[in-house]
């Protein structure tokens, strides 16, 4: 039992609820925060109380103010960030918060590091682990020299996800690029461009995700899944998954990428198999924080929540090397998935597999009901999350 009372942020995320509902059945007071006046995992019956707090993009300096309030206040003795955005911003002052809670974070430092796509991509080229082909470039009127270089489609890629700037923080997406008018009007358009960037190739293949807590550069727990549908269905967040036994090059790949940044708590690694290279494991990136996914690795017997708050409460963890077979299902978001193929003209073109038609878009969503599927959000333990959902949904 875990006799601690623990914040979790993000509390409109499928991942927070994850978190809420494990730390929750542990015994954990569980108080969820979000920019919402109700949350997804606030509606769990696992948490005691949930609080609203100002948007970490608009306003970084009254949200860290704003948590710190109720860390003293609630007397909160192990805070969860989420996701990126709060994750960067609790970290730009993690020594004030490291005096008031546990923070079950890297170092700021070496958080930017593993975030940084740029410096990322450089550090796997020395170490040996396969990358997309890229061109780095320093300034926007970079990409005019390497002009004839480039073969199109490409990704172009900030160096990270999220930019300070004017006291704001701004979020860098990945763009898909088809002509170099489409990339020079990108490069000059956005911010996150005026600093270092690249430029890769597209790969075309199937996505591995190589999820992992470490203690100090050693592994404590592996897992790995396959993504069956996506929203968008070409290519998004996960809507079907099903856990499977880690690709051997991607598993070794993330674990010396890791075992080289010395890493302490979770991280997710992300790789996509290169078709062109018979199925070979290229890097993509690494999300230094839990995933969306996260209960499908809970339900598969690898409580990453729990093990993470074990770990920074001085217990050591014996390697998890071993869990069980199971498919979950984010339901709301596999019928956005039928819903946008079926929008489509004539058949939908997969960018990364074959062609799928509407009807068997409607067949496979319908067999899915038939499958060992465990609903992501709908638990009949513990209801009102999906209910929450579903009257948000519409």
């Amino acid at each position: 039992m875990i006799n601690k009372t623990i914040l979790i942020l993000d509390g409109e995320q499928r991942s927070a609820l994850a978190a809420t509902r494990s730390l929750g059945k542990a015994g954990a007071k569980i108080i969820t925060g979000s920019e919402l006046g109700s949350s997804l995992s606030g509606a769990s019956k696992y948490c005691h109380q949930q609080i609203r707090y100002s948007s970490p993009y608009e306003k970084p300096d009254v949200f860290i103010n704003e948590i710190k309030d109720i860390i003293q206040k609630e007397k909160i003795d192990i805070l969860f960030p989420m996701t990126d955005i709060s994750v960067f911003t609790i970290l730009s002052d993690e020594e004030e918060f490291k005096k008031i809670t546990i923070l079950p974070c890297v170092p700021f430092e070496k958080y930017l590091k593993a975030s940084d796509k740029v410096l990322l991509a450089k550090m796997a080229i020395k170490m040996g682990v396969p990358v997309p082909q890229t061109i780095f470039i320093d300034k926007p009127h970079g990409i005019i020299a390497c002009k004839s270089e480039i073969k199109y489609p490409v990704v172009l890629k900030p160096h990270a996800s999220l930019i300070h700037g004017s006291n704001k923080i701004f979020k860098c997406g990945v763009h898909i690029i088809h002509s170099f008018d489409q990339l020079e009007n990108m490069v000059n358009k956005h911010v996150a461009f005026s600093r270092p960037f690249m430029i890769q190739e597209k790969i075309k293949g199937d996505g591995i995700g190589i999820f992992a807590l470490f203690d100090h550069g050693k592994p404590v727990a592996v897992f790995s899944h396959r993504r069956i549908r996506e929203k968008p269905p070409w290519g998004g967040v996960s809507v079907l998954s099903e856990s499977t036994k880690p690709d051997p090059d991607a598993k070794e790949f993330a674990l010396r990428i890791l075992k080289a940044l010395d890493w302490h708590g979770v991280a997710m690694v992300e790789f996509k198999r290169d078709n062109s290279k018979n199925g070979l494991p290229v890097l993509m990136e690494i999300n230094a924080r839990f995933w969306g996914s996260l209960q499908l690795s809970v339900d598969s017997g690898i409580d990453f929540p729990l093990l993470l708050v074990s770990q920074y409460m001085g217990e050591k963890i014996k390697l998890v090397n071993n869990y069980k077979y199971s498919r979950l299902r984010w339901l709301l978001g596999d019928i956005d998935n039928l819903y946008i193929t079926l929008k489509q003209s004539g058949k939908h073109v997969m960018e990364d597999s074959s062609m799928l038609t509407k009807l068997s878009a409607i067949k496979k969503f319908i067999l899915e009901f038939s499958k060992k599927s465990k609903f992501e959000i709908l638990r009949k333990d513990d209801l009102k999350p999906f209910l929450w959902e579903f009257k948000n949904y519409f």
